[in-house]
């Protein structure tokens, strides 16, 4: 049974459905045999005990479960024996998906016949060893000494590996017997090819200039890409020179380095002198795609000049519930406001009721709510950002349309590795049909849109101090396709507040809570502190740590909705706290830690990189790395960004809150939380393994 899921999407159910015939059944047969003298008793179960893959935990885990009651069978005695299979070629989910059979054979697993099948079953029956992985890149290491008793399967293994050297010589060959003037075109055309065949894309769809991370290149098939080269060209590639080159250009220049073969560089493109004539907006760097984005504004409804005002029984329409800030957010109008909310929530693929998604988000982040008291106090509508009118029915738009005073939009679609096309759907695309809900025929719903600090982290230098007011204009700084998205969005939404709209900007931070740890462990800065636990050196940075207390952030929201503000930006996040300050707690906790400055913590960061590509914190950044990273950190270990809060301080001081402030003892708290968590390990004194 096959149930794949995010693990922190998967349901008991999910899991149950799964390891109940394997986990359960296995432990059954045990116990019903356990007394019997058997001379057999073989479990079957799946390569993916031991390699993994992503969104089949609760698979691993029932074979993991097969391959323990194996061992604890051979320690008492008992028959047993294991084998760990992997792909089939002719039967199985994989060998019904031609496009997924190729793309799982260019990891290295290629999988074996029926017939190699039965005769490999034959020759293990009886053995009493447990034996892993059959077949893929841990068959020859691991079986090793079994083949060597089996001449048939020896000779399989020579004839591969020799088919396999073979094919690389000749490509190699191939590319040295072209005349050094062609040789990088040559080349480009190798790697576009592989990518397409890869990603699926259309090989003219690829572009020198294109970044692996823009073409959607992350973790998983950045290793698969890696090992292609390396099956194609016959030799060892390292992570770092592939990922670390910023193009496809460069890339087809290093591989042409790496095989020792000359090549006429290609001309180098200079600025231009002038302004740029293509008319894509000037703030947009010149990329049309976002040019686009933004001319989507201007086909947005007529503004009326009415704005809604709130009534008595006011109402209000709220995305993205189902999130961290959505979860608390809806937990206060609940226990704070008497408003009747009504909530977009996506429907689940695998049939979870609305009911049951907000149920789940709530009990994730640790929030007690009565939901049986409180069901007459909010509307669920299952819909969709991605889709023309949220993918609500006419009735329920127009129900909603009419009795909301105020739209809160939260929802996005968080990814720093996605680019910005694949994330404009969900975030530029839904944020303007927030707007049209908004825009009734004789008035405006006045808009609360939560947006990021991350767009400000762009345009900052020592002697600059960003207000609320400001918006970076020098998008091509901006690399990362959600920060793009989001600054599309929020320019959308300015422009519309210019021509009259009624809205208020929310900037968060990155936000927290000390009770969900567990859930935010794969935010860049704590993964960036995991990495310094694990090497036991931290860059000794000025770095702003941008934090963002989940509670602080859903009272400023709520504060400015019970004052009708209008027209309003707002900074959520306290800018005191450095990542120096974070590793000093840890320090203090009995970890030991030693500073190094930014670009000496990168060099080591991408050596452990080197030794272990896939279990590295950053793994997923190293393989779509942007070089900017390493010298974004640098500047601002020189010159922290600075951030004026005064509107938020402000507004907190008018309800008698204190302001954002991340104590020492907050960053303490949050540190023992992510070891409760085991995200990383208790100090023993020494750097900490890689977990």
């Amino acid at each position: 049974v096959l149930k794949d899921n995010e693990i922190g999407k998967m349901t008991f159910d999910d899991a149950y459905d799964v390891m109940a015939p394997k986990a359960f059944g296995g432990i059954h047969l045990h116990e019903e045999t356990k007394n019997l003298d058997l001379s057999m008793f073989l479990l079957m179960g799946s390569m993916s005990s031991f390699v993994g893959n992503l969104g089949q935990s609760n698979y691993a885990a029932a074979n993991t479960v097969l391959k323990a009651i194996a061992g604890f069978r051979l320690r008492q005695g008992l028959a047993a024996q294991y084998i760990d299979w992997g792909l089939f070629q002719e039967t199985g989910v994989v060998s019904r998906d031609k496009t997924l059979l190729e793309k799982v054979k260019k990891f290295g697993f290629t999988g074996f016949s029926n017939e190699s099948f039965i005769d490999f079953l034959e020759r293990t029956l009886g053995n009493p060893n447990l034996i892993w992985g059959i077949p893929g890149p841990v068959f020859e290491l691991q079986l090793k000494s079994l083949l060597g008793a089996a001449p048939r399967f020896s000779r399989i293994t020579h004839r591969t590996k020799s088919r396999k050297k073979q094919g690389n010589q000749t490509l190699s060959s191939d590319i040295a017997s072209f005349p050094k003037n062609i040789r990088l075109e040559k080349m480009v055309a190798l790697v576009k090819h592989t990518i397409s065949d890869l990603l699926d894309l259309a090989v003219e769809d690829i572009d020198n200039d294109d970044k692996l991370v823009d073409l959607g290149i992350d973790s998983l098939n950045g290793i698969q890409l890696l090992t292609q080269f390396e099956n194609e060209l016959g030799t060892s590639i390292s992570t770092t020179s592939l990922f670390q080159a910023p193009s496809i250009g460069l890339i087809s220049e290093r591989l042409l380095t790496i095989l020792g073969l000359e090549y006429d560089a290609p001309n180098q493109k200079t600025e231009p002198d002038s302004p740029d004539k293509s008319g894509a907006d000037p703030d947009t760097g010149h990329d049309p795609d976002l040019a686009a984005a933004l001319e989507q504004a201007e086909h947005l409804p007529q503004i009326p000049s009415v704005i809604r005002s709130a009534r008595q029984d006011s109402q209000i329409f709220f995305t993205g519930v189902t999130g961290l800030l959505g979860s608390h957010m809806f937990r206060d109008l609940m226990s704070q406001t008497q408003l009747h909310v009504h909530l977009l929530i996506r429907p689940d693929k695998g049939g979870k009721s609305l009911l049951d998604r907000l149920v789940h988000a709530l009990d994730r982040f640790g929030l007690d709510l009565d939901l049986d008291s409180l069901k007459h106090r909010f509307t669920l509508y299952g819909g969709d950002l991605a889709q023309p009118g949220l993918g609500l029915s006419d009735k329920a738009y127009t129900t909603i349309q009419k009795r909301v005073d105020i739209v809160l939009h939260s929802a996005a679609q968080v990814h720093h590795l996605k680019p910005f096309k694949l994330l404009k759907t969900a975030n530029v695309d839904g944020t303007l049909e927030i707007l049209k809900l908004c825009i009734t025929d004789h008035e405006v719903i006045p808009l609360h849109f939560v947006s990021t600090i991350g767009i400000m982290v762009t345009e900052f230098n020592a002697s600059t101090v960003l207000t609320e007011d400001d918006l970076p204009k020098q998008l091509s700084d901006l690399k990362n396709g959600y920060l793009k998205s989001k600054w599309v969005a929020e320019s959308i939404v300015q422009k519309m507040q210019a021509k009259g709209f009624s809205a208020n900007i929310y900037r968060p931070g990155l936000i927290f809570s000390k009770k969900s740890m567990i859930t935010l462990a794969g935010d860049f800065l704590w993964r960036v502190f995991k990495t310094s636990i694990i090497m036991g050196k931290y860059p000794n940075a000025n770095m702003n740590l941008l934090l963002t207390p989940v509670e602080k952030v859903s009272n400023v929201i709520l504060t400015s909705i019970r004052k009708n503000r209008s027209n309003d930006m707002f900074h959520l996040c306290e800018t005191r706290a450095r990542f120096r300050d974070l590793s000093l707690e840890a320090k203090s906790l009995g970890y030991e830690l030693e500073p190094v400055t930014a670009a000496q913590w990168h060099g080591l960061s991408l050596e452990l990189f080197e030794k272990d590509p896939t279990g590295h914190p950053l793994a997923d950044y190293f393989n779509a790395y942007d070089i900017r990273v390493v010298e974004l950190m640098t500047l601002m270990s020189e010159h922290p960004i600075a951030l004026s809060c005064s509107k938020t301080e402000a507004l907190l001081s008018s309800r008698g809150l204190e302001p954002f402030e991340v104590k020492p003892e907050i960053l303490k708290e949050c540190i023992t939380a992510l070891q409760d968590a085991g995200i990383i390990q208790q100090p023993t004194g020494q750097p900490t393994e890689m977990m």
